[in-house]
Formats: C-alpha cells, sequence, structure tokens
C-alpha cells in the first residue's frame, strides 16, 4: 500500500496511482503506464509501486496479441520490486507464478522461480506455495527432493493428487520402488476417482502387473460395474493369472447386466490360444472344467475348449469335450463341417473318412462331407475312389473349382487324363484367374511335352498372382525347361528354391537345369539335395549315376 502523503510530492505520487488505476480498470493500459512510470520517477525506490507498474505491463501483455517484450518488463519491475521488498506475498506469488509457467517458454526459469517460492513458504501457511517448489525442484530434476516435498504436502492436505504425482516421479525412477509405493497408498481409503487416475498412470507406464493389482481393488469395491470387470478380465489374462479368472469365469452366468457372458469366454479361449506354450500353467485345466459346465451347448465354446484342452494335452477333458461335441454336431451340419476338417488337418485321414461318410448319411445334401472324403482318400494315395467320390459331390455343387481341381489332380494320377483335362478346363471355366487350377494344368501339360506355349502362359499367370509360391516357380522353370530357355528357368528354379519350401523334385529340375548348362558341380549338389531330401527318388539317382 501507498503511505499517507506527507509533502506535495507524496500527495501528486498518490493521485498519479489513483489515475493509473482508473486507467487500468477501464483496461487503458498503456495509459496507465505512462502515469505508473511518472509516479515511479518520484518514488524509484518505491516497492510496492514497481510492483503495481510490472502488473499493469503484465495485464497489458496478455490483453494485445501477445507481446513478450512486455512480459519482460513485467519480469524485470517484479525482480526490482523483489529485491527491495521480499515480505510481499502478493508481489512474490505473482512473480513467482510468471517465471514458473511453463507456457511461456521465454521467461520458464525454475532457478529463479525456487528462492521466490522458498522465501513464500515461510511467510504463508499456504499449501499450493510448497507445491511450487516441489514443482521447482521437479523442474531443476532433485526428484528426491520434489518426493519427499510432495509426501509433506499429501500428510498435511491428505489430497490424494499428491500421491499420483509421486507415484509418477517414482516410475520416472525406478520401476520397483514405485511398484511398492503403489502397493502401500493401495491400502489407504483412496477415492475411486483416485484410483481410476492411478491405474491409468500405471498402464501408461506400461506395468501391467501393477495395473492387475489396481482394476482388482476397483472390481472388488464395485463388482457391478461392467468398465471394472471388463479390466480386470483383461488384465488377468495379460499377467497370465489364469488362477483369478476362475472365480470370474465361474459368475459371469449370474451377471444379469451381461447380455452375452459368452463374449469373455470367446476372449479368454482366443488368449490362451496365443498363449498355447504356457497351457500347462495352473489354473488352465479349472478354466476349461468351468466351461465344460458353464456351456454345454455353446458349439463354439466348446470347439474351442476342446482344442484347448487337446493343445494342453489334458486327455480326459479333450476326450469329454470331443465326446460332446460329437453329440451335437448330429443336430449341427456346422460343427460336424468343423469336426472332419479338424481330423483332416490333424493328418488322422482314416478317421476323416469315417465321419465324413456318417455325417453324409445325416446330411445327404451336404457336398463338402464328400469333399473332406475325398480329400483323405487322395492324401492315402487311394486316386481311384477319390475319383469317385468327388464325382458324386460335383454331382451335388457343379460349380465349386476345388472339386474339379481335385478331380483333375486325382484323374492325373491314375494316368487318366482326358478326364484331368476336362476337369481342369471346367475349373478355369468357372474361374480363369484361380493360382491352383492354372499351375496344376500347366504342369500337366508340360509333363507331357504338350502345348506347352499355352502353358506357358498358364503358370505365368499363377506366379504373378504368387510370385512366393514355391510349386509354381518351379513349373514356370520347368516349362522354359522344356522350351530350351535354359538359364532363365535356373532363375526361376533357383527362386523356387529360395523360398525354403521347394520339394526334392524341384532340386531334380534345378539339377537337370544347371546340368544342360554345363554347370556339372552346382548340378551334382542339387541331385544330392533332391535326394537327401527324399532317398527314394529314382529318378534322381539315375541322373546322378550318369
Amino acid at each position: 500500500m501507498i503511505s499517507q502523503p506527507t509533502d506535495a510530492a507524496e500527495q501528486l505520487v498518490r493521485s498519479l496511482v489513483i489515475d493509473a488505476s482508473i486507467f487500468q480498470t477501464n483496461m487503458k493500459y498503456a495509459e496507465a503506464l505512462q502515469y505508473y512510470q511518472k509516479a515511479l520517477e518520484l518514488r524509484p525506490e518505491s516497492a510496492s509501486l514497481r510492483y503495481l507498474y510490472a502488473k499493469c505491463y503484465l495485464s497489458y501483455a496478455f490483453q494485445t496479441p501477445y507481446r513478450s517484450d512486455f512480459l519482460q518488463s513485467a519480469k524485470k519491475h517484479f525482480h526490482q520490486a523483489y529485491l527491495v521488498d521480499s515480505s510481499n506475498i502478493e508481489l512474490l506469488d505473482t512473480y513467482g507464478r510468471l517465471v514458473l509457467d511453463p507456457q511461456i517458454p521465454s521467461l520458464f526459469s525454475p532457478e529463479e522461480a525456487l528462492p521466490i517460492f522458498l522465501r513464500l513458504s515461510s511467510l504463508s501457511n499456504d499449501p499450493t506455495h510448497l507445491h511450487s517448489v516441489a514443482v521447482c525442484y521437479e523442474s531443476l530434476k532433485q526428484v528426491d527432493k520434489a518426493i519427499e516435498l510432495y509426501t509433506d504436502i499429501y500428510e498435511k492436505t491428505e489430497n490424494d493428487d499428491y500421491l499420483i504425482i509421486i507415484t509418477k516421479l517414482l516410475y520416472d525412477q525406478q520401476q520397483d520402488k514405485a511398484q511398492r509405493y503403489v502397493k502401500n497408498i493401495l491400502s489407504k481409503d483412496l477415492e475411486e476417482q483416485s484410483i481410476r487416475e492411478l491405474a491409468d498412470l500405471v498402464i501408461f507406464k506400461k506395468d501391467t502387473l501393477t495395473y492387475s493389482t489396481i482394476v482388482e481393488k476397483l472390481y472388488n469395491a464395485n463388482p457391478n460395474n461392467i468398465d471394472y470387470l471388463n479390466a480386470h478380465f483383461q488384465a488377468c489374462m495379460d499377467t497370465r493369472q489364469y488362477q483369478k479368472l476362475l472365480p470370474l469365469v465361474n459368475m459371469l452366468g449370474s451377471k444379469d447386466a451381461i447380455a452375452s457372458y459368452e463374449q469373455y469366454v470367446f476372449a479368454l479361449n482366443g488368449h490362451l490360444y496365443r498363449d498355447s506354450l504356457r497351457l500347462n500353467e495352473a489354473g488352465i485345466s479349472e478354466l476349461l472344467e468351468a466351461q465344460y459346465k458353464l456351456f454345454p451347448e455353446n458349439i463354439q465354446v466348446n470347439f474351442y475348449a476342446a482344442n484347448l484342452a487337446k493343445k494342453a494335452k489334458l486327455q480326459d477333458l479333450e476326450t469329454r469335450y470331443f465326446t460332446r461335441l460329437n453329440t451335437i454336431a448330429d443336430t449341427s451340419k456346422d460343427l460336424a463341417n468343423e469336426l472332419v476338417v479338424q481330423l483332416l488337418q490333424d493328418g488322422k485321414f482314416d478317421e476323416t473318412i469315417e465321419k465324413s461318410t456318417y455325417y453324409f448319411s445325416r446330411y445327404p445334401k451336404e457336398w463338402v462331407f464328400l469333399f473332406l472324403k475325398g480329400l483323405a482318400l487322395q492324401n492315402k494315395s487311394n486316386f481311384e475312389e477319390a475319383v469317385e467320390i468327388f464325382r458324386s459331390a460335383i454331382g451335388l455343387n457343379e460349380n465349386n473349382i476345388y472339386l474339379w481341381v481335385n478331380l483333375g489332380l486325382c484323374a492325373n494320377r491314375l494316368g487318366k487324363m482326358e478326364l484331368s483335362d476336362s476337369a481342369y478346363e471346367k475349373a478355369l471355366e468357372i474361374d480363369p484367374t484361380m493360382p491352383l487350377a492354372l499351375n496344376n494344368y500347366a504342369y500337366s501339360l508340360v509333363e507331357r511335352n504338350l502345348e506347352l506355349q499355352k502353358a506357358l502362359k498358364m503358370s505365368k499367370s499363377a506366379i504373378e498372382m504368387e510370385p512366393e509360391n514355391a510349386s509354381y516357380l518351379d513349373t514356370y522353370g520347368w516349362i522354359l525347361f522344356q522350351l530350351g530357355n535354359i538359364e532363365e528357368a535356373i532363375v526361376y528354379l533357383e527362386k523356387s528354391v529360395a523360398t525354403n519350401q521347394a520339394s526334392a523334385i524341384v532340386y531334380e529340375h534345378l539339377g537337370d537345369a544347371y546340368a544342360a548348362s554345363g554347370n556339372k558341380t552346382k548340378a551334382k549338389e542339387a541331385y544330392m539335395k533332391a535326394l537327401e531330401m527324399d532317398p527314394k527318388l529314382t529318378s534322381t539317382k539315375e541322373r546322378l549315376e550318369k
């Protein structure tokens, strides 16, 4: 405050300040600054006058389009006033906040702000001043001092926000310290919002185990909150705490608020599939047992749980699940299809034939069971019967390209070339761009040295669509070889080998190409590799003997 005037000069100063205040109140800062400046010329030693002058500059800086020069002037005069009077709490607070505002980078200076707020803290019990001191320490990387001060403020205010701040600093310092701290503060009676903020912070720091503990606390406090259930369920999966998932799975059916609790089990089973290397861990068998009891009729749950039991080598559960599935499959053609496909993929061709025959008897219009049976017969090299099965399936679905392609393949193996060619022609009539049909037909032609230009064109189309397919590259290379284009043939045969998926016959073809080019050393190496992959390949043995 300005002291009472004792003479004419003091009277003038007071008058100037009053006029300046009026201008400032009306946001006429330029005029106000002029009056404050005249007053300062009369009383340059007055800290209070300089403080008012600085505040006017500050207001002017933000009233105009951002003026950094005005801010610099305000800071300069705040500092001069502070040097004269460091006991004015309002002055210290305004000055300190100005140089600790990260939104004003040109003025931001925690080094300058620290002594100001330390002084303020000695004059005032306002915890915000201590907070500003802690912010200074934090900005100056004096983390231990900042944590100590934030802790002190929390003890005085019991404001949970400080627990979040301390936790963040601890995570920035050392994660195990942060984890211990979180464990301690979770024992406190925190507000729900504070726990949520803590969870957000911890997951941001990628500490999934601690996050799991926090969301479990949230869920236990409010088990009817679907968001907390979702978070707890997901966290248990992410941290592989499968035993904690058991009570959740068991109670899902009683959750009236959940429209479809199967979604949780689908998510769980999908996770377990991705974590298949750890299916022997504690809790897995119990989870699958729970699903067995909770979902007696859900096809998808039973199907995936059965396969999980199989992967986990839980033989009793596997048997029970598949027994149940076989019963359900009697009234579900889709499940029956999946079960037969599973057998085929597992290489159980005799069981595939048996089951596909059985299910076709139950669903006589479903050509897919004949198709699966034909594939199993084909894999057993029973091509004669496979041809008849594929023909029967075509009678039910003559527009399925895969039936025609496999009919063409089996007929080819039997030497029934007219049937094979007509099957491939029909397949390409259905879809002229199917790579498998194009490749197989092309290979069939080149093996008979027929229509090589037609074969070349089809083969090229196949590799254009699947340029990394080892078989398709081999076909194209082999056609080039038969056409006498040896060097280009080698290029494509080498590409086939480079995929690491080439068969023994590809190496035999590559050996032939090397031999034709005069490179006997590489030819021998290729033939040896072919025999290494298939010791019974007599054609390769004959080539080596020559």
